[in-house]
């Protein structure tokens, strides 16, 4: 837009005026106009972040107990299992005799390979198995009777995990390092004492590792990006245990989680540690990967131990970030247009008094007969049909004064 030279009648220097009033106009509704739609966009957007976290949430809620559900429920299965292969009569005579035998006599073998094979009838006829192997513990903390001849003689009174074993008769739990039988592995020990008038021991089913695994990808499976692991309650040391799978590894392995991880997930599985239902609570922490993310704690009364399932929020938020490219795109295209807009709005109101100006300064360089065009009924017609009477009555005074001289 020119500048605008303007001199006045009496000689006085020439003023020169920018012209920028479209300008003006312009920026002052396009920022009056864009503030309000980025607090619109801003809001829609907190907004829709918060409803995809809430969505995400409920679904993890709802996923993660579900299936909390069914494997507490296989826990309580592999109890009651162990209980009916225990005290079926034909493994409970061979395990009366067992007790009563030294081991490594030809007796005792013999009747261990019938006893193996009649806890194999009902441990071992599902697909996977119920158990993968047992043991038969001594008061004392010694395996008499084992699945497996290598662990028949070894002893467990050392070990961090015998008091757990022996508090939680008749329960199924998860332990982790139970060397020397499975050292640096997750196992589920189930445990069912045997009494007789003759003797007393503890026979324990062992799931394997891969039952862990499994009934962790069963938990992510049905939760896109989602993560789960175990939280083992402490031994005798008190030091809490949270195991996962590690694809590098190929098994289970322990979790370091952070600082605000563990302290979280200690006090929430305090609060949910019961023997009787199955407990959940919502969580959100940064974990070790430092990844803010968004947790579903359960407690599994029939594992006596807890499973954590956690999504990562920037997966959660990932399709609002996908947006961000076509929002900011839209946003772009909708400034533009409303500048075009305005612009054209401006200069319809600019251009009259653009015109108007030029009557003016052509009236006072002497040009009498200039008038302004109205063609307009707002207020810019009537200033220029204003010019227009202050133009008629100087002319008329103009012409007066001209016939009295």
């Amino acid at each position: 837009m020119s500048d605008l030279a303007y001199s006045s009648v009496s000689g006085l220097p020439e003023r020169r005026f920018r012209g920028r009033l479209a300008r003006s106009l312009l920026w002052t509704f396009l920022i009056l106009t864009i503030i309000p739609l980025a607090l619109v966009a801003a809001g829609g957007y907190f907004r829709a972040r918060a409803l995809l976290r809430n969505q995400a949430g409920e679904q993890i809620e709802t996923t993660t107990i579900t299936q909390a559900r069914q494997v507490d429920e296989t826990f309580r299965t592999k109890t009651i299992r162990l209980q009916r292969i225990v005290y079926r009569s034909d493994f409970r005579d061979d395990l009366e005799t067992l007790l009563a035998l030294r081991q490594g006599t030809a007796g005792f073998t013999l009747t261990r390979t019938r006893a193996i094979g009649n806890f194999n009838a009902l441990a071992k006829q599902d697909t996977p198995p119920v158990f993968n192997q047992f043991f038969v513990l001594t008061q004392e903390g010694t395996i008499h009777v084992a699945s497996v001849p290598e662990w028949e003689g070894v002893s467990l009174a050392s070990s961090p995990h015998l008091p757990t074993i022996l508090e939680h008769q008749g329960q199924t739990i998860a332990v982790y390092d139970l060397s020397p039988l499975y050292p640096n592995q997750l196992v589920f020990l189930t445990i069912e004492p045997y009494q007789s008038e003759a003797a007393q021991a503890i026979v324990v089913g062992i799931s394997g590792a891969s039952t862990a695994s499994d009934t962790l990808k069963s938990f992510s499976t049905f939760i896109p990006g989602a993560t789960a692991y175990y939280y083992l309650p402490g031994d005798t040391s008190g030091e809490v245990t949270i195991a996962g799978f590690d694809p590098y590894e190929m098994g289970m392995v322990p979790l370091p989680p952070s600082a605000e991880q563990r302290t979280r997930l200690i006090q929430t599985f305090k609060a949910l540690h019961t023997d009787e239902e199955l407990q959940s609570a919502a969580l959100e922490y940064t974990n070790a990967a430092e990844q803010t993310v968004i947790a579903q704690a359960v407690w599994l009364p029939h594992l006596h131990s807890g499973i954590i399932v956690e999504v990562p929020e920037k997966i959660i938020l990932a399709p609002l970030t996908e947006l961000g490219p076509f929002t900011l795109v839209m946003f772009l295209l909708t400034t533009l247009a409303l500048a075009w807009v305005l612009s054209v709005g401006a200069n319809r109101i600019v251009r009259p008094l653009r015109e108007l100006t030029t009557v003016t300064r052509h009236f006072a360089e002497g040009d009498w007969l200039k008038r302004a065009q109205v063609d307009r009924d707002d207020e810019i017609g009537l200033l220029a049909h204003a010019f227009n009477r202050m133009a008629d009555e100087l002319s008329d005074l103009y012409r007066t004064l001209h016939l009295r001289a």
